[in-house]
């Protein structure tokens, strides 16, 4: 993708550029797009504690961290698995927030 491109989307998206911490490997914003739009089209919501872990993770393997078979991420696995458990494998991916809480909340303390 062209900058002007990803300049584009995001703006469509609402969403600025985001900066890990120094120590962390920066993510590409062309993946983080690219998991957004992903998200957005499937109406689901991305891990909003562990997004750029699990995305880091993609960088590091070049496939899905989770599922050695998965060549590429996201993929129809794991949009299969958001609209029937809820999530994808690796959690990046989730139906909703509400399943999310439900999943790592339970009387207030994180739990996942």
């Amino acid at each position: 993708m062209k900058k002007k491109e990803i300049k584009e989307i995001r703006e469509k998206l609402g969403v600025r550029e985001l900066q890990p911490p120094a120590r962390e490997k920066k993510i590409p914003v062309e993946l983080i797009l690219q998991a957004l739009e992903f998200a957005q089209k499937n109406g689901f919501v991305l891990d909003p504690d562990g997004y750029a872990y699990r995305l880091r993770g993609y960088l590091i393997f070049n496939r899905c961290p989770c599922a050695p078979d998965r060549k590429t991420c996201p993929c129809d696995q794991a949009a299969n698995e958001v609209k029937t458990a809820g999530h994808c494998k690796c959690q990046l991916y989730w139906r909703s927030y509400q399943d999310y809480i439900e999943v790592y909340y339970r009387k207030g303390e994180k739990v996942g």
